[in-house]
């Protein structure tokens, strides 16, 4: 040792934080959280609710849900606020699948494919939040993108891009991109944006005309209930293939339009049964579209389709059915999709784009049908397990947002 130095000092401690330094911590982010989520969250679920109720005009309302996510400074708020907007939107859902499955474990496995399908949304937009609020140039796009295509697009209903049917009608293609770059501009600056989005609202209002639906086609709504998940009820269909027959022969119609599977399983029975009509239809050059389930010959599966009945044959086949409950990937069983299909076939010498019942909730069949330039929508719905939610109001709205945003005529059909 050097005797000219004095003792060793001692180590110096490290710093270690205290228990109550700790609480102290969570507290302080625990607060923070709690002044950022309790205002805008139930803002988000009140937005959800009234821009996707039936109403086309307050569907403007669903970008200020993005703006909300935006100004949010932590990420748990800005994810907990798309969350409650998405629950929000999709509030339908418990109710009518509970009554679709029925028994006990219903009501159960209804609120999980509820919370999961939301949960599955707002995941995009919790990776791509930004404490900095930079980047959302692409950021919003991408999110807004994430939740169109598939698999996430499979359950992507209340995506705030169909608010170009409010804001920039008949704009088609340049509307739907306006549309995304006014998500952009309303997470920098959400006041003068909502004002000019506002504007374009009224102007749309005052200078744009939804287009009519077109006189040489009846849409008839029946009541005709369903079976839901409990098995098929042959005697119902029966009665109701007989009901329709009768009110195709009263009509004078050139083309009649019945909702989704009010026909049931199309079999050589239901062709038997529809025969005669038939034949009077194609002399008389009519013809009926009718909603039935149709067997793939060699397996235990279905396609759900309007079948075409008389003067014209054919059949317009929906591409996604209701995940779990109808189109099951994983079984041998279930009802067939098309996930990649635009759905357009031929009618009455027009481009027709069908949209049936859960298809008409989604951004990305419509996307695909109107990349391949539609004439006319064909909507057609069996809403009898969602009579009594949101649901059936919004598949009007979406269908008529799509169709004012493309100029593109809209006829539906739905048996309750």
């Amino acid at each position: 040792a050097n005797p000219t130095q004095g003792p060793n000092p001692p180590p110096k401690k490290q710093h270690q934080a205290s228990p109550l330094r700790e609480l102290q911590q969570i507290r302080f982010c625990t607060m923070t959280l709690v002044k950022q989520i309790r205002f805008a969250v139930p803002a988000a679920a009140a937005i959800g609710a009234a821009a996707w109720g039936g109403n086309l005009a307050l569907l403007g309302l669903a970008p200020v849900a993005v703006a909300l996510w935006a100004s949010r400074t932590r990420r748990t708020a800005a994810w907990l606020v798309m969350l409650a907007y998405y629950m929000a939107v999709a509030r339908g859902l418990p109710i009518g699948a509970a009554k679709f499955f029925g028994g006990d474990w219903a009501a159960l496995f209804a609120v999980s494919l509820w919370l999961g399908a939301s949960l599955a949304l707002s995941l995009p937009w919790a990776l791509l939040w930004s404490a900095q609020r930079t980047g959302y140039y692409w950021r919003i796009p991408v999110a807004v993108i994430l939740c169109v295509i598939p698999p996430i697009g499979l359950v992507g209903w209340g995506n705030p891009v169909l608010a170009a049917g409010v804001f920039f009608p008949a704009m088609g293609w340049g509307g739907v991109i306006a549309m995304a770059l006014a998500l952009v501009a309303i997470a920098y600056a959400p006041w003068r944006t909502g004002m000019a989005l506002a504007a374009c609202g009224l102007a749309g209002l005052m200078f744009t005309a939804t287009p009519a639906a077109p006189e040489w086609i009846e849409a008839k709504d029946t009541s005709y209930g369903g079976a839901g998940d409990g098995g098929r009820d042959f005697m119902r269909d029966f009665a109701a293939n007989q009901q329709m027959i009768a009110i195709a022969m009263q009509s004078k119609a050139p083309y009649m339009l019945f909702p989704e599977t009010v026909a049931g399983l199309w079999t050589d029975a239901t062709a038997d049964l529809w025969a005669e009509a038939a034949e009077e239809l194609k002399r008389t050059g009519r013809t009926v579209l009718v909603g039935a389930e149709i067997p793939i010959d060699g397996t235990n599966t279905t396609k759900n389709a309007l079948v075409y009945v008389g003067a014209e044959q054919g059949q317009l086949q929906q591409r996604i059915p209701v995940p779990v409950s109808m189109w099951r990937p994983w079984a041998d069983s279930g009802t067939v999709a098309d996930v990649m299909g635009h759905g357009v076939g031929q009618l009455n010498g027009l481009r027709a784009a069908v949209f049936v019942c859960y298809e008409q909730l989604l951004a990305w069949p419509a996307l695909l049908s109107m990349a391949a330039q539609p004439q006319l929508l064909v909507g057609a719905a069996n809403d009898y397990w969602a009579a009594d939610t949101s649901i059936p109001h919004i598949q009007n709205m979406t269908l008529r947002a799509w169709s004012r945003a493309f100029s593109v005529p809209v006829v539906q059909a739905v048996n309750f």
